[in-house]
């Protein structure tokens, strides 16, 4: 055979392989499809965790319908009958996925403790992308039972998709509990177990990952720019470092930042600590304000005096001596004297026109003086004798 038959016969070889291999590939990527619920974040709005350890909502993902540790028994998730819910009163409990997946399918476990009698009745199974929209992925359920005779002959419910959905966040919302009443007569659901089975969304992944990438690269670039909008000679030499540190400090937590919308809050932190460094104007300000001003001073204190004794208090207390004005020998020829007349008796005087206001402070001044005058006396003698 010649080297070109050996060729073409090669090439009808490979392809040949190439066609067989197709089908192994597709069994190979329907065989990735895994319980990936197992060890997921999980939290219920509703929960009962008594003291024995009985139920938890985590005990749901766990990966085992019925855990047994030690002496303690994992039955499940079951509503708490302390809370005093009614038939109909709404309860969700929510799978966070670490990533994206493609649903295909979805396992609920009845709780076997009780044989499958409190699996709620009415529900709704919807997933999201981000945690805030939820879509139905799954028809809704109405008046389903889960009832069995014993624990033994319970089984799950199985819930498979037309056509895998890619979520982030998983979720059951129950609409009506089931027949069983607990004992404080609050309604009860109960679950033994949440699977979801599917593969990595890889396509979702990727543009997760892609939008994150620009939306940290569009941060840091906002970041810088209102840094740069700071201009350093407004700001003292300390403040600058502050600055420097808190725009650090930001890029830091955008680079660390796992979603679009922690990259955001990772921008707002940065840009109010950026705010909140003073400039010097601001600083000057407050120091002016802040100043220390010189402390008053003391007003005098009148030195202390001894507390008047009995001598002082009666000289102040007596009453004043009358006074005269004094007055010049003349006056007292020509206007006090009585004059006598011719026959030898006194001739009547003119009353004496009343003093003016100057000769009445006058003379209460001059009583004020003796009076303080005696009062030192008393109390010169009083030192002396001591």
């Amino acid at each position: 055979m010649t080297a070109r038959k050996y060729a073409t016969i090669r090439r009808l070889l490979c392809a040949a392989l190439i066609l067989l291999m197709l089908p192994l590939a597709a069994v190979t990527a329907a065989a990735e499809s895994y319980n990936f619920a197992k060890g997921q974040d999980i939290e219920a709005d509703n929960n009962y965790y008594p003291p024995e350890g009985f139920f938890d909502v985590s005990f749901l993902v766990d990966g085992e319908w019925l855990t047994i540790e030690g002496d303690n028994l994992k039955l499940g998730w079951n509503s708490d009958p302390f809370s005093g819910i009614g038939e109909t009163d709404p309860v969700e409990i929510t799978v966070k996925l670490d990533t994206y997946y493609l649903l295909e399918k979805i396992l609920l476990y009845p709780m076997k403790w009780t044989n499958g009698e409190a699996f709620p009745r009415d529900f709704e199974l919807l997933g999201s992308v981000d945690g805030e929209e939820w879509f139905a992925v799954y028809e809704t359920q109405k008046d389903v039972t889960a009832a069995a005779a014993d624990n033994v002959s319970v089984t799950p419910k199985e819930y498979v998709l037309e056509t895998p959905v890619s979520i982030r966040y998983f979720r059951l919302r129950i609409t009506r509990h089931s027949a069983v009443v607990d004992a404080t007569g609050a309604a009860t659901s109960a679950l033994g177990e949440i699977e979801l089975y599917g593969s990595k969304d890889t396509a979702a992944e990727e543009e997760a990952a892609r939008k994150l990438t620009e939306a940290r690269n569009a941060a840091t670039e906002e970041l810088k720019s209102y840094r740069a909008g700071k201009d350093n000679k407004d700001y003292r030499e300390a403040q600058i470092a502050e600055l420097d540190a808190a725009l650090a400090k930001g890029l830091e937590a955008v680079e660390a930042a796992q979603s679009e919308d922690a990259v955001t809050v990772a921008v707002g932190a940065a840009k109010n600590a950026l705010d909140a460094v003073k400039t010097d104007a601001q600083l000057t300000a407050e120091e002016t304000t802040e100043a220390p001003t010189e402390a008053p001073t003391e007003a005098p204190t009148e030195p202390e005096t001894e507390e008047p004794t009995e001598e002082i208090t009666e000289a102040l207390t007596q009453p004043e001596a009358p006074t005269e004005a004094p007055t010049s020998p003349a006056e007292d020829e020509d206007t006090d004297a009585p004059q006598d007349t011719a026959d030898g008796t006194a001739a009547p005087t003119e009353p004496a026109p009343a003093k003016g206001c100057s000769s009445v402070l006058w003379s209460g001044a001059l009583g004020l003086l003796m009076t303080l005058t005696a009062a030192f006396a008393v109390c010169r003698k009083k030192n002396d004798d001591r």
